[in-house]
């Protein structure tokens, strides 16, 4: 594998962490708060 594409995937995985981890905890927030409505 050449460097150039280590340095261009590299922030990639980041950038997809950071989105899923968003994604999951407004998700699970949401989840919450519903389960407290509707309780």
């Amino acid at each position: 594998m050449e460097p150039d594409t280590v340095t261009l995937m590299y922030p990639w995985y980041i950038w997809w962490s950071m989105i899923i981890g968003l994604f999951l905890m407004t998700f699970i927030g949401t989840w919450l708060i519903t389960r407290r409505w509707g309780e």
